[in-house]
């Protein structure tokens, strides 16, 4: 216990003292007291903005994943390059499905933000979840376990069947004006 000393101010030499007994943590106990007030009164001054995300952040947070994902797949193809599979490695959609599914799972998967979206203090979250969405992005629930797996197979999924399609039209000639008509309006199909 701390003892705190008042001084009455009284005009003259003579003064009145009195000291009364506080316990350690009054300041703790007071600003404990004064927390719902000072909240309510927060609350009721200034609301919570709508919370708006900006698009061209959501762009440059993917973008930094795919740099992420291509430097992943160069170290990925060095460590294979003694066994002679470097030069198959490096253009295979597969190679990428496995750089992008490895950073996908141990990010989204386990209910954390890419390392894009991480740098610019972003990262996925359930909208029509109810609670608190917060004021920065990062507060508010994340996404259900159906969600995340509904997530990488759209994004993971789609960006491997997307590139071995690309592999298959070019395969097939499809990028040849001269082949099938149906080859060629694919082709121009795939490029819009």
């Amino acid at each position: 216990m701390s003892t705190s000393t008042a001084v009455s101010a009284t005009s003259g030499p003579q003064r009145a003292v009195s000291t009364v007994a506080l316990p350690e943590n009054a300041w703790e106990l007071a600003a404990d007291a004064a927390a719902p007030e000072i909240e309510r009164l927060r609350l009721s001054i200034a609301p919570a903005p709508p919370l708006r995300v900006l698009r061209v952040s959501q762009l440059d947070a993917g973008r930094l994943d795919a740099e992420l994902s291509e430097l992943l797949r160069e170290q990925f193809t060095r460590v294979f390059s003694p066994s002679g599979t470097a030069a198959h490695l490096k253009s295979s959609p597969e190679t990428l499905l496995f750089v992008e599914l490895l950073i996908f799972v141990l990010s989204v998967g386990r209910g954390r933000a890419t390392p894009g979206a991480s740098l610019l203090n972003l990262r996925y979250r359930d909208q029509r979840a109810k609670g608190d969405g917060g004021r920065t992005g990062i507060e508010g629930p994340g996404l259900s376990l159906p969600q995340r797996i509904a997530l990488g197979f759209l994004t993971v999924g789609g960006r491997y069947f997307w590139s071995r399609l690309g592999t298959f039209a070019v395969n097939e000639g499809w990028s040849v004006q001269s082949t099938t008509r149906q080859g060629w309006t694919n082709w121009q199909v795939m490029r819009a």
